[in-house]
């Protein structure tokens, strides 16, 4: 259980205005979400997902994923465990989508 926030901002360019293909990304988690006990900012400084026919460089394709990969090692070693029933918050969200 993870909830957080994307930011994404483009980087400013010397003289004025912003580079439209330069950005930094953040992710702010906390977990678990239903009872929350540790933060982790996650911030990338120009990503770029090129898996697509186009590069994505916004935090849900760039720093969520990398957030999610340390939460996923670093919960164990915290002593939490995935949940194996869905809450009802879960079941709010699969019925609203």
């Amino acid at each position: 259980e993870v909830a957080g926030k994307t930011g994404t901002a483009e980087k400013p360019k010397q003289g004025g205005g912003y580079w439209r293909e330069k950005v930094i990304n953040t992710f702010a988690a906390t977990f678990p979400a239903s009872d929350p006990r540790y933060v982790l900012i996650t911030t990338l400084d120009e990503p770029s997902e090129n898996t697509g026919p186009k590069p994505r460089r916004t935090a849900g394709w760039t720093t969520v994923p990398v957030a999610a990969e340390v939460i996923r090692r670093v919960a164990p070693l915290l002593g939490l465990r995935p949940r194996d029933e869905p809450t009802s918050l879960d079941r709010k969200i699969a019925v609203n989508h």
